[in-house]
């Protein structure tokens, strides 16, 4: 204020800032007139409060608080000295400071070299100066309020009532309480008859512990981290989930999102590519066999495209009422696949699968393939739901040599294509367009040169034999329908869909693969390989099965695996189950030795186990003890008995039926059919005469292939762990940033990441604690300001 002060005046009141020496000292050598020392921070606070220690040498101790709010500038009197009456002059004087940073709980000394970044002092002399100071020093404290007033209404400055307030006006109260998990004591763990007392166990499966509470309040900090989740702008994008999950950067820095506030320094992965469903269509006559004939006969004669140039096909295509311009096309597509294949005779296909194995074709050839390509069938009314309708073909697999040239070509843009189309060549720029988005693969790594069908636009290359392969332009992926294709009205069938495995038909394609690729990586890991037992063999094994001894089953519970104490139920179950859905394997006589044992290795061994299974997508594993060195895992991809789905929390394999009549058509009428629309078996009953297609679409949960529909994954880097709190938050986000209508699948995080026991090592959640979290948005609680457990709050 002394620089509003008139000339004459400003002589009453002057001012000079005071040196401080690099050991936080003060010092003034000559006499002052009418001294005050006052003291300020360089710098505003904000959430930070300084605690000033000033000792006059010789004389008292004085302490400042400068609370968070202060502006820089606003100062507090450190020292006024006696002045002689006389003269009004006072003695030299000496400062030693010292200082001190708060932040919430926490304190943190400022070395007296850094005093002069944090804190100013200045010298007023006069009494002028002195009473100027007075008038104003209430403005700094009004102002220092004023700033604090304001700083409550945002999130970030909030705390205390402000804070509280803001919970009451999002439904998110502050939490009087935490959580844990308890693991299960020793009387309410899982037992087995015979091996105790009734005074020591209780019989039963047992408990696999539980979440408990604990009184404690929720400290500003934490409670403005989950209020925040409620307070940013949402469009529930992909990338706007992306964007709180980890913040800006790049994949392999640090999270610099909501997660790494909560601790989590790695970077989640969002997966949103949707598989494509398999589809399978069947033909059932109903009282009339003659009506499935018939129709395959009008879509050979009307629909599908007959590339011979004998009598027959050309008939067929005469006959047809097309424009002259369709016409010609459809006479130059024949001509080319003639050229381009060796086709059976009078063989008819779907017009997308020719067009599609045309431009296959074009780009072989542009590639340097010469010779034809033998086609060895294609529409056939007696091949099933694969061929009935023209919709694949089986075809021969190129040489491997060949599909080597091909890739290497590719790779140095070798392409050999005309300048102007030809009649062998109707549209280069497509097929260097194609050739340009392929990918090409060696021939070991892709024997059935599924990268240059794939570039021609089939969508389904799979082996069926080792010298054919069966393509499609829709997606099956070894997907075909199985059941009688003629009945008699009001009588019910069961129908049957499976994906047969590439090579092997009858295996299923899931349980094969998840195998496969399971056993290389449990071996290379330098585990003991298991054995693959099937049939009567696997039969065997489940009746041979005992109680779970009780050395096991601590090892079964800390893996995440249930005991078993019906065995001859659990056999029964398991052969009621698809034969095709399970496998069974023996483990290797030593790992089997260290699980009855009861070792503590086992459990990091089976976990190892499970976690392999469940990243082949692998739904459920089941343990059953033969004997001390016998012991074979049973793995699914549906629910087990006892174990239900225990690796997901869904089944594998997926799939919907639909079933409608084609003829006669009666519209407006409901399709007089029911059928089950669930499951890879269903039964059918037609209630009236007629043709019906039954549709079976599929999907199956394998790790390549993406989400589900309508469904994102979030996954954390293999090795992460996080606490119980932090998973808690983490489902608490997802639950609130995620579309309506989309699910998020979080399995992997609760099976491979979730540390409860706080030991460092993450182990599955059991399925009655993995849902077991507070939830922070409650909208009955709107206007409370504080909230513990659910059932604490319903019983109030």
């Amino acid at each position: 204020m002394r620089e509003h002060l008139t000339g004459p005046l400003q002589a009453g009141a002057a001012e000079s800032r005071l040196a401080l020496s690099p050991s936080g000292t003060v010092e003034m050598s000559s006499p002052t007139r009418e001294p005050l020392v006052l003291a300020a921070p360089t710098r505003s606070l904000d959430d930070l409060a300084l605690s000033l220690r000033v000792e006059v040498v010789g004389g008292d101790t004085v302490v400042l608080h400068f609370a968070p709010g202060t502006e820089a500038g606003a100062a507090l009197p450190v020292l006024r000295l006696a002045a002689d009456p006389g003269t009004g002059l006072a003695a030299p004087f000496r400062l030693r400071l010292s200082l001190t940073q708060i932040r919430g709980t926490t304190s943190r000394p400022v070395p007296a070299a850094a005093l002069a970044e944090h804190i100013e002092l200045r010298l007023v002399e006069g009494v002028l100066g002195r009473l100027v100071y007075l008038l104003g020093a209430e403005k700094a404290r009004l102002r220092r309020q004023a700033r604090e007033l304001a700083g409550v209404r945002r999130l970030n400055g909030a705390y205390g009532d402000a804070l509280d307030r803001w919970g009451a006006e999002l439904g998110v109260p502050r939490l009087l309480d935490t959580i844990r998990f308890r693991e299960p004591a020793a009387h309410e763990r899982a037992t087995v008859f015979g091996l105790i007392t009734f005074g020591e166990r209780r019989f039963g499966p047992g408990s696999a512990g539980e979440v408990t509470a604990e009184a404690r309040r929720e400290p500003d900090r934490e409670y403005r981290r989950r209020l925040a989740i409620y307070r940013s702008w949402l469009y529930p994008s992909p990338a706007q989930v992306r964007a709180l999950l980890n913040g800006p950067g790049r994949a392999d820095e640090a999270n610099a999102g909501m997660l790494a506030d909560i601790g989590i320094t790695a970077r989640a992965a969002v997966r949103d590519t949707p598989r494509q469903p398999a589809v399978a269509v069947h033909l059932v006559a109903v009282d009339d066999p003659e009506l499935r004939t018939g129709l395959h006969e009008h879509i050979r004669r009307t629909a599908l495209v007959w590339p011979g140039d004998s009598a027959t096909p050309e008939a067929v295509h005469a006959a047809r009422y097309l424009p002259q311009a369709m016409r010609e096309a459809t006479d130059e597509l024949r001509a080319r696949l003639r050229a381009a294949f060796e086709l059976p005779p009078d063989v008819a296909l779907a017009p997308r699968l020719a067009q599609l194995l045309d431009r296959v074709a074009r780009c072989r050839q542009a590639l340097g393939g010469t010779d034809r390509w033998r086609v060895r069938r294609g529409q056939d009314p007696d091949g099933g739901s694969r061929y009935e309708l023209g919709l694949g073909a089986d075809i021969e697999p190129l040489a491997a040599v060949d599909l080597d040239a091909m890739a290497e070509r590719l790779r140095s843009d070798d392409i050999d294509l005309p300048s102007t189309p030809t009649s062998a060549e109707p549209d280069p720029a497509e097929t260097r367009a194609l050739l340009a988005a392929a990918q090409p693969v060696d021939a070991i790594t892709d024997p059935d040169g599924a990268w240059l069908l794939a570039a021609g636009g089939l969508q389904t290359v799979h082996r069926i034999a080792d010298d054919l392969l069966y393509v499609s332009h829709l997606s099956t992926f070894g997907l075909s329908v199985s059941g009688p294709a003629a009945i008699t009205s009001g009588s019910t069938v069961t129908l049957e869909a499976r994906y047969h495995a590439a090579g092997e038909p009858g295996s299923h394609a899931l349980i094969l693969a998840g195998l496969t690729a399971s056993a290389t990586t449990w071996t290379g890991a330098g585990r003991d390989p298991w054995q693959v037992i099937d049939g009567d063999d696997a039969q065997d094994a489940w009746n041979a099965a005992l109680v779970t001894p009780g050395m096991a089953a601590p090892v079964l519970e800390a893996a995440g695996l249930p005991s078993i104490e019906d065995p001859d139920g659990v056999a029964t179950a398991l052969a009621d189950l698809p034969a095709e859905l399970i496998a069974t394997l023996r483990l290797a006589p030593t790992t089997a030795r260290r699980i009855t044992a009861g070792r503590p290795e086992a459990v990091d061994e089976l976990r190892q186990l499970l976690n392999t299974f469940g990243e082949q997508r692998l739904s459920a594993a089941l343990l059953l003890v033969l004997g001390d060195e016998d012991v074979v895992v049973v793995v699914g991809g549906v629910a087990l008995p006892v174990a239900g789905l225990n690796l997901t929390d869904r089944t594998a394999t997926l799939f919907r039926w639909y079933a409608s009549r084609v003829w006669p058509v009666e519209p407006g009428e409901p399709a007089p059919v029911s059928i089950g629309y669930l499951g890879a078996r269903t039964e059918l009953t037609p209630r009236a005469p007629g043709l019906y297609a039954v549709v079976a679409l599929g999907q199956v949960r394998v790790q390549a292939a993406g989400t589900a529909p309508y469904e994102f994954a979030v996954e954390l880097p293999a090795g992460v762990t996080i606490s119980l709190l932090q998973y808690e938050y983490l489902m608490n986000l997802l639950a609130h940033v995620h579309p309506m209508g989309v699910r998020v699948d979080t399995s992997t995080v609760r099976q491979r990441h979730v540390d409860l026991s706080d030991d460092g090592r993450a182990e599955p959640i059991p399925p009655d604690v993995s849902r077991t979290f507070r939830w922070f948005r409650r909208s009955r609680f709107r206007g409370r300001t504080a909230a513990g457990t659910p059932s604490a709050l319903e019983q109030t």
